[in-house]
C-alpha cells in the first residue's frame, strides 16, 4: 500500500488539483495523509514531513505538492509497476545528475503553469527509469522505513535533496521515472532562504566535494561555499531589480 502525503496551505487549490486527480485514479491501494501547515504552524519542511511520516502505514510514502494535477488515470498503477521493477532509495518524476561532460543534466516530464510548459528548454524528457543525483520536491516516493528528513533549518527547500544524499550515503539508488504530471503553478517558489538550506546541507555532507541541486553544483568546502553563495545572492538581487 502507498501512503500519499500532502502538506498544504491552500485547501481550495488542494481540492481542485491533487485531491480531484487522485479520486479518478484506477489504482486504489493507498491512504491519504493531509497535513494543514497553517493549523500546525510548522516552521520547516522537515518538521512537517516527519510529522506526516509517523502517520503513514503504507509500505511506500509519496510526498506530493498540493497543486499537482494527474491527468493519466493509470498514473498510480504505472508508478507501482515501475517501482516493483527496481530497488530504490528515492524515486521522483524530475531530477538531475552530472553528465559525462561535467555539466548538470536535467530530466523531467513535468509541465508547468496554465500554459503547460517545460520549466527550461534544457530539460531532457525521461523515456526510461534514469539514475540521478537528486529529485524535485513536487513529487517523490520513498520506502516507509526509519530514515527521516534531517533538520536543515527553517526552510521549505531541498528536503528531497537531503533525502537523496542520505540514500547515496547508504548506496541506495536515486531515480526518476518516465511519468508525466502537470504542476499547476509555474514551479517558481525560490527565495533567499534557499541559500541557508544549501549551506546547512553542505555542512552535513562530509564525503563529497560538492552537492548538486537545481541551481547547480555547490562545494562542500565551507570557504568556497560562502564565496559562491555570496556571488549567487548578488546575482539574484540584481536580476530582481
Amino acid at each position: 500500500m502507498y501512503s500519499i502525503v500532502c502538506v498544504f496551505n491552500n485547501e481550495d487549490l488542494l481540492n481542485k488539483c491533487l485531491i480531484k486527480s487522485i479520486k479518478y485514479q484506477k489504482f486504489t491501494d493507498y491512504e491519504l495523509i493531509l497535513i494543514d501547515s497553517k493549523r500546525h504552524n510548522f516552521q520547516s519542511a522537515s518538521s512537517a514531513l516527519n510529522y506526516a511520516f509517523e502517520l503513514c502505514t503504507g509500505d511506500y510514502v509519496i510526498f506530493a505538492h498540493q497543486d499537482l494535477i494527474i491527468e493519466d488515470k493509470n498514473f498510480l498503477q504505472k508508478l507501482d509497476l515501475s517501482l516493483k521493477k527496481e530497488d530504490f532509495g528515492i524515486a521522483g518524476v524530475a531530477g538531475l545528475k552530472i553528465g559525462d561532460n561535467g555539466k548538470v543534466e536535467l530530466f523531467s516530464n513535468i509541465l508547468h503553469g496554465l500554459e503547460k510548459q517545460k520549466i527550461s528548454p534544457y530539460v531532457k524528457r525521461i523515456n526510461k527509469l534514469t539514475k540521478v543525483s537528486t529529485v524535485d520536491e513536487c513529487f517523490f516516493v520513498v520506502k516507509n522505513n526509519d530514515i527521516r528528513f534531517r533538520n536543515i533549518g527553517e526552510t521549505w527547500h531541498l528536503y528531497a535533496t537531503d533525502y537523496a544524499l542520505q540514500m547515496e550515503a547508504i548506496k541506495e539508488s536515486v531515480v526518476v521515472l518516465p511519468l508525466q504530471l502537470w504542476h499547476y503553478s509555474k514551479g517558481n517558489s525560490f527565495n533567499m532562504n534557499y541559500f541557508d538550506a544549501i549551506y546547512s546541507l553542505c555542512k552535513k555532507t562530509k564525503d563529497k566535494k560538492f552537492i548538486t541541486t537545481f541551481w547547480g553544483k555547490w562545494p562542500t568546502n565551507i570557504v568556497l561555499l560562502k564565496i559562491k553563495i555570496l556571488y549567487r545572492k548578488l546575482r539574484y538581487r540584481i536580476a530582481r531589480r
